[in-house]
């Protein structure tokens, strides 16, 4: 999947691309799945920094990413990876989104993280209902 960059100033970041067939909202949550890679390309990384991080605030995460603040991010989200990261500006600290990594988080099981229960759940899906 590729998202682009396509606002960035001292408190949001907007996107589009795969998945945001027009611009996002500011700060949106994305939906990473375990063994995908994922680029972001962003032409404001010259005032924007945009790293992938374990949480708000917290360290750079680098399992599987390459370009950590570059016009350049790309991830192949590991199989062990947390079930939560951030997208963080390493120079405005508000410039901060949730990444939820979905996927086979356990053996045998797929991982959704949903806003709310499907109608038909799978019995083989593990649901984390945020809504």
């Amino acid at each position: 999947a590729v998202i682009s960059v396509t606002t960035a100033n001292g408190s949001v970041y907007k996107f589009t691309g795969d998945g945001f067939p027009t611009e996002s909202g500011d700060n949106p949550t994305f939906y990473f799945e375990r063994g995908k890679t994922y680029v972001i390309n962003n032409t404001s990384s010259a005032s924007h920094p945009l790293e992938l991080r374990v949480s708000d605030g917290g360290s750079a995460y680098t399992t599987g990413v390459t370009g950590n603040g570059t016009s350049q991010v790309k991830i192949t989200v590991p199989m062990d990876a947390p079930n939560s990261l951030v997208y963080q500006c390493t120079s405005h600290a508000a410039m901060v989104g949730t990444i939820y990594v979905t996927g086979k988080a356990f053996e045998g099981y797929a991982f959704e993280v949903v806003t709310s229960l499907p109608g038909s759940p799978d019995a083989n899906t593990i649901y984390f209902v945020t809504g």
